[in-house]
């Protein structure tokens, strides 16, 4: 009986001891998945080749808190010492292969050591540098991408998102 009475006292008091102790804000650092969804039915039957022209048939998502009107105004927050991943998503009338995420500038929050990113079945991932000096920054990237229907390959289209470090 005074177990029952004890554990909700416990973890009332743990809950209310654990942010003065520095633990609060560590649930939110996470690897991050962002999303690029493209409508490929009008982008092929619209018979776009320009990069311009297709960003409004293109939209960003991430599973945290991205925000942006389209992707050119993407921004994805991300974590110092944690991953970011890229997919790409179709309408089903064929399907979308990032190709190649490229780092803008040298001073870029993107990948630990330099390097650019691992790819795996068409699914990109990389580091973020785990530096607090570049808590709040914002880095533009390049996201190219193909799409492929049947036999035939489409692009290379290109896109430029951010991502904000939070360190």
């Amino acid at each position: 009986m005074i177990k029952n009475i004890l554990r909700p006292i416990a973890v009332f008091w743990l809950v209310l001891t654990l942010p003065c102790l520095g633990v609060q804000g560590q649930g939110m650092a996470k690897d991050v998945i962002i999303t690029l969804s493209v409508d490929v039915k009008e982008i092929l039957e619209l018979g776009l080749t320009d990069d311009a022209a297709i960003v409004p048939y293109c939209q960003l998502s991430d599973d945290h808190n991205g925000f942006g009107s389209d992707p050119k105004n993407f921004q994805s927050d991300v974590y110092g010492g944690k991953k970011v991943k890229w997919k790409g998503k179709s309408d089903n009338k064929g399907s979308v292969k990032i190709i190649l995420i490229a780092i803008n500038s040298t001073d870029s929050i993107l990948f630990q050591n330099g390097r650019i990113l691992n790819r795996r079945h068409w699914k990109m991932s990389g580091n973020i540098k785990n530096d607090a000096g570049l808590d709040q920054k914002i880095s533009q990237y390049t996201i190219y991408f193909v799409i492929k229907k049947g036999f035939k390959t489409y692009g290379p289209y290109r896109l430029d998102p951010k991502l904000k470090a939070n360190n």
